[in-house]
């Protein structure tokens, strides 16, 4: 029996080696690569500069190829930026991908896309199809300022208690939406160790009930209406 015992375990030894040299393989041949940063919104409105700031962090990681094209998927958790700026309103700049200033094609973008990961990816010029740029990702340092054809959607409330109220913010042009006197100074994201923000809910007591859907309560996007294209998930992505 004892030798019996030896054959079994013997086996499973070498199953779980077998397993765990495959799991090993895998992890070489696809990398993946996490980057923590935080973005910090200035808004100058009457001589006075309004900041708001977020804790975000991005994976990304390369997958087995289609075809003959390289693979990588992203994930990213966090909320938006949220600047307070006194009796002229809040702004707030979203979880999304590269938008630039609208109706500019001047500040048009090769990532645009609805993704946040790509704003650090892009800020930075991350050069991550390199296997190895990932797999140092952890220990990358780097401030930028986020110019103009990188800027996510920043969007405001007339009533911050109706989510059909929603408007874009012009990132190019803040006094349209906040009146004269308003500008945006700057837009920075840096390299963290924090703690990922959260408690944005807090701040938008439609969140809860929209979970899943759009702004106007849609369940799918069916219009170009900005209330019909975003929901609590522009606001708030990952795990929640």
């Amino acid at each position: 029996m004892k030798t019996f015992g030896y054959v079994v375990g013997g086996f499973f030894g070498f199953v779980v080696l077998a397993v765990g040299g495959v799991i090993l393989w895998y992890m070489w041949t696809y990398p993946s690569g996490t980057l923590r940063y935080e973005m910090v919104v200035e808004v100058e409105a009457d001589g006075e500069i309004y900041r708001g700031a977020s804790v975000l962090e991005a994976t990304y990681r390369h997958q087995p190829p289609l075809g003959s094209a390289p693979m990588m998927v992203g994930h990213s958790r966090g909320e938006a930026v949220v600047v307070d700026i006194g009796d002229r309103g809040t702004l707030f700049v979203l979880v999304t991908g590269p938008h630039g200033c609208p109706g500019n094609e001047e500040f048009r973008s090769r990532w645009s896309g609805y993704d946040p990961e790509n704003i650090p990816r892009a800020v930075f010029d991350l050069r991550l199809s390199d296997k190895d740029t990932l797999r140092r990702l952890r220990y990358f340092e780097g401030f930028a300022e986020v110019p103009l054809n990188r800027m996510p959607l920043m969007v405001r409330f007339d009533d911050i208690t109706d989510p059909l109220t929603v408007s874009q913010v012009d990132p190019c042009d803040l006094a349209a939406s906040f009146g004269d006197g308003v500008s945006l100074s700057r837009v920075t994201i840096e390299t963290t160790r924090a703690s990922i923000t959260t408690g944005i809910e807090a701040r938008l007591p439609w969140f809860e009930d929209l979970r899943g859907r759009t702004l106007d309560g849609s369940r799918i996007t069916t219009s170009n209406d900005l209330s019909n294209t975003i929901g609590p998930g522009s606001f708030k992505t990952g795990d929640w």
